[in-house]
């Protein structure tokens, strides 16, 4: 059975370290974007390519939206929030998470299921981009890359089991 996607991540993301505090929740996206990169390797043999090796893997996401919270302009801009106040330094804080977004997809049968991804380790780049228009809606974006456990895993994805639905 095949499906479509019909709804963006809506994403919690728990701090990992010392105090992970309270979860910070994003379920206001409109869009969720996955990419996948890996290096190849090629070995020639008389000049043409004879094989191909798949070197390590990138991954990273990102999250769109027209409205945010403080905690997710902070993660934008690499810098730290304490009350409501954002102070961004010279130095960009290292701030790891994990993250779990769940989605609704619609089946070849036409029922609807909600899913769940897991990302077990990301951080947030401080490479975001912020606009500001008395003349159109702000749009924002906060891109994430993601790391493996240690088992390896980057990311999982599955039904989701008793949770709350998309």
């Amino acid at each position: 059975m095949f499906y479509a996607i019909k709804s963006a991540c809506k994403c919690t993301l728990t701090a990992l370290g010392e105090e992970p505090g309270t979860p910070i929740k994003i379920d206001y996206l409109n869009s969720f974007s996955v990419s996948s990169e890996s290096e190849q390797l090629t070995a020639r043999a008389n000049g043409a390519d004879a094989i191909i090796m798949d070197g390590s893997r990138k991954i990273s996401f990102t999250m769109d939206s027209e409205v945010l919270t403080n905690e997710q302009m902070a993660m934008m801009v690499g810098g730290t929030l304490e009350g409501t106040k954002i102070t961004v330094k010279d130095s960009i804080p290292t701030k790891y998470y994990s993250m779990e977004g769940i989605f609704t997809v619609v089946n070849s049968d036409g029922t609807e299921e909600v899913k769940k991804m897991t990302f077990k380790k990301i951080k947030p780049q401080a490479n975001g981009e912020f606009g500001m228009s008395a003349l159109e809606i702000s749009s924002f974006s906060l891109t994430c890359d993601a790391m493996a456990d240690e088992g390896g895993v980057i990311y999982e994805i599955d039904k989701n089991v008793g949770g709350v639905g998309a």
